[in-house]
């Protein structure tokens, strides 16, 4: 028996008293229009199998569909997921390390990686609207999950259930056999569909016409170079130089001879005659007439449109500013999906399998925030709340850290005196007490810094902390704890950078403070 009879085998065997309750927990809270909706998603038409998949696979051999679905797919599987827990009304989720579920995605089976498993649904999702795992219990039951297995889109089909479910199962289509699974062992992630809630909608259905005419253009000019090109492109006449005599059959043939070797004029299927004369004529139309380029261009720029990829990414006369916009509205549409596909493990995964109501409800799957952060608003932010919230609030709020103990922290930054930097490791010393001049005085905290950056950059990359104690009769105290907060939180040479750049930003340098 093959492991997937096995598998079949198993799962009519597991259903059992989970499905029986929930059917009862469900039954007589729906109203009579979903039997109605379910019986006419049973037979609605648009499940031809074979033509779906034939669409698909004439869709990736189209280049610009390949290369921005691999890129989304790419990019997507780079987010790493979480599952994270709202443990109050005010307060913000708070992550769950290690979770079961998040153990379960790096090693979805003894075969496949994290990464493959989310570039493979990833691809489905976008070339049919949909993405399914199978998940495997344990024998316990219903059990917990052990593996997950992602399925072809193109050979599963959701039956509609009987009004109390929405789906009752899933037809799996393995070489002209279907299994029937049922629909609590199947993920099935889905694009918004405005004519079913039963399947999604892959951007193909807006992308195939452009798609196969830009095919057509690409096979008409590999076609056009190509050696199968059986219409000559050119008349070439030779002349003997003298108007009133042909050229001599002996020469002609050298003549031919010489453009076969030197010009290929033969692979380009010149005719070459002889005549009194010398000229050439084109014959047909070239690519040039055909504003081949221009076509194809406008087609690239259609289909990622509709991927919701911005031409800036891949114009090669884009600015620098222009490139940087297209990258965040490139990551918006990524981080759009991305919260498509959290949310349904939420309900699919992880209330029905780690937990179940009330305690799964505080329980959410969440992608990590990939879109390119704004830096320099942040700085911005981070400066203008000096005035308005305490360093621990700061320290929450943009740097995720705990706050000062000792209540050092219940303090507005501007008001951190002397004292409260003592753990900093700063002398008692007042630069006001020593007269240097100004610009003296600036140069010597420029170089300081200078010192500390490159000492903090090192420890950062020695011992992963950039909080590192630099000693310094210069720099004022509100600079040093200025800097501080921000080493403690930098996680990369970027953040360390900013930190001091920030810093910058201060001049002139507060002489004085103490």
């Amino acid at each position: 028996m093959s492991m997937l009879d096995t598998i079949a085998e198993r799962l009519g065997q597991a259903i059992g008293t989970f499905r029986y309750a929930l059917r009862q927990a469900l039954r007589g809270h729906r109203p009579g229009f979903f039997a109605a909706m379910a019986e006419q998603g049973k037979w609605e038409g648009g499940w031809q199998w074979g033509n779906e998949r034939e669409a698909q696979r004439r869709a990736i051999t189209n280049s610009w569909i390949f290369g921005t679905i691999s890129t989304f797919a790419r990019d997507c599987s780079a987010a790493r997921l979480q599952v994270v827990e709202h443990r109050g009304a005010d307060d913000e989720p708070v992550q769950i390390h290690n979770h079961a579920l998040e153990k379960l995605i790096r090693y979805p089976n003894p075969y496949m990686g994290r990464s493959f498993l989310w570039q493979y649904s990833y691809w489905w999702l976008k070339l049919d609207g949909n993405f399914y795992w199978f998940v495997l219990c344990d024998d316990e039951g219903r059990g917990k999950p052990i593996e997950l297995w992602p399925l072809p889109a193109f050979a599963v089909r959701p039956w509609p259930g009987d009004g109390d479910r929405l789906i009752d199962y899933y037809e799996y289509d393995v070489g002209g056999r279907v299994y029937r699974i049922p629909a609590e062992y199947v993920v099935h992630v889905k694009q918004p569909n405005p004519f079913s809630l039963y399947t999604g909608l892959s951007e193909l259905v807006a992308a195939m016409l452009p798609s196969d005419g830009d095919t057509a253009m690409a096979r008409w000019n590999a076609a056009f170079f190509g050696k199968q090109n059986t219409m000559p492109s050119a008349i070439i006449n030779l002349s003997s130089g003298d108007p009133n005599a042909p050229i001599n059959p002996t020469d002609a043939e050298k003549l031919k001879a010489d453009l076969s070797d030197d010009y290929a004029a033969y692979d380009r299927r010149a005719l070459v005659t002889t005549a009194n004369s010398v000229s050439a004529t084109l014959l047909g139309w070239n690519a040039k007439d055909m504003d081949f380029l221009a076509g194809r261009e406008f087609t690239k720029e259609e289909i990622q449109f509709i991927f919701g990829r911005p031409a800036g990414m891949m114009d090669k006369n884009a600015t620098e500013a222009n490139a940087v916009v297209a990258e965040r509205r490139w990551f918006d549409t990524l981080w759009g999906a991305l919260v498509l596909v959290a949310e349904q493990l939420t309900v699919e995964l992880v209330r029905p399998f780690y937990g179940w109501w009330p305690e799964a409800a505080n329980l959410e799957a969440q992608f990590e925030d990939i879109r390119p952060k704004n830096r320099e608003l942040e700085l911005h932010e981070r400066d203008a709340a000096r005035g308005i919230l305490t360093v621990d609030e700061i320290r929450q709020r943009y740097f995720a850290l705990d706050p000062l103990p000792e209540e050092r922290g219940a303090v507005l930054e501007t008001e951190m005196q002397a004292p409260a930097l003592g753990d900093y490791g700063v002398p008692d010393f007042n630069l006001a007490d020593v007269q240097i001049p100004q610009q003296a005085l600036s140069q010597a905290i420029e170089s300081e810094l200078r010192k500390w950056q490159t000492k903090a950059q090192r420890a950062l990359k020695r011992d992963g902390s950039a909080d590192v104690d630099f000693e310094s009769a210069v720099l004022p105290g509100e600079v040093v704890g200025h800097v501080r907060i921000h080493l403690q939180a930098a996680r990369s040479g970027e953040d360390v950078r900013a930190a001091f750049v920030e810093v910058a930003a201060l001049r002139p340098f507060p002489v004085g403070a103490s």
